[in-house]
């Protein structure tokens, strides 16, 4: 488990932040407890712009939150996976880390994503088994966002291929950063997949003028009394809208907590994108960073 093959090709997110959702967590002897909260999700496994498959991506993530409660599913690693008529994509036997005050270890994962054409939305099962037997189940639909794709992995980008497939994108992560500045971008070390984008060591920069879905997400442990607000950047500027998104810990705890934000902007033959730090106060650690930017029209 946690490296297996590519017979295809998927990138699978859902639009927006998060979507609501359902989780049932069984205990090994048998006890389940419902939570109501929201939900994000995203995979990338072998996915590349190219008409090739890539073995090393091989990524998927899982963030819920309930009135407190918080379940993460990070470092998720594929087992078996597979594609059906550029609509369904499944895993099975992959592998994740769980943390949040509900859950943690080490989960065996199996997800289905199914894209109903009709409506453009996606219904999503995911169930994870821990090592103790622990069991996390949800089955939930959400809109299916703009840079999702399934196919073959001789499908190119363009025309010849799928048409969620766009052709200008990027998709970046960062470092854990500890007890960051106010008014600073979060750094960028890593392009994980991109097509016509360039990586700084701060944003990734777009080739034309256009319309651009990007979002941006990142967890982060906030220690007690501390605020967190993150936001977009633009060649070194916070963006003038109302775009942010906040956080705060006013207990006494330690808590974990998942952040993210995804908004439609024009944008500049050249521009930079970053996430933004635009205020921090007291003791935290922001993980897993991520920025994604996808061109959604083709002036």
């Amino acid at each position: 488990m946690g490296h297996g093959p590519c017979p295809c090709k998927f990138r699978l997110s859902i639009s927006g932040q998060s979507t609501p959702a359902t989780v049932t967590v069984t205990e090994p002897n048998g006890n389940e407890t419902t939570f109501t909260g929201r939900i994000n999700f995203s995979a990338e496994q072998c996915f590349t712009g190219a008409p090739k498959c890539n073995p090393a991506v091989n990524n998927f993530t899982i963030t819920f939150e309930d009135n407190g409660n918080t379940i993460n599913f990070t470092q998720g690693k594929r087992g078996t996976i597979a594609c059906i008529d550029n609509a369904v994509a499944t895993l099975i036997d992959g592998t994740a880390q769980a943390s949040g005050n509900v859950l943690d270890g080490k989960f065996t994962v199996d997800f289905s994503y199914s894209i109903n054409p009709l409506t453009n939305v996606a219904s999503i099962v995911i169930t994870a088994t821990g090592e103790d037997n622990t069991v996390f189940q949800t089955t939930f639909t959400a809109p299916v966002s703009l840079q999702t794709f399934v196919g073959d992995c001789a499908c190119p980008p363009g025309p010849a291929g799928p048409s969620t497939l766009l052709t200008t994108y990027g998709d970046a992560g960062g470092p854990s950063i500890i007890n960051p500045s106010s008014k600073i971008a979060i750094p960028l070390i890593v392009m994980y997949v991109s097509s016509n984008t360039t990586l700084t060591d701060k944003g990734i920069i777009v080739p034309t003028k256009g319309v651009y879905e990007i979002e941006f997400t990142a967890n982060a442990t906030l220690k007690p009394q501390s605020r967190l607000i993150l936001d977009f950047m633009v060649n070194g500027a916070f963006i003038a809208r109302r775009s942010s998104t906040r956080s705060f810990n006013p207990t006494s705890n330690e808590t974990d907590i998942c952040m993210g934000r995804s908004i439609l902007y024009e944008l500049a033959a050249g521009d930079e994108v970053s996430i933004g730090i635009l205020f921090a106060k007291g003791n935290m650690v922001i993980i897993e960073p991520n920025l994604k930017i996808i061109k959604i029209d083709n002036s």
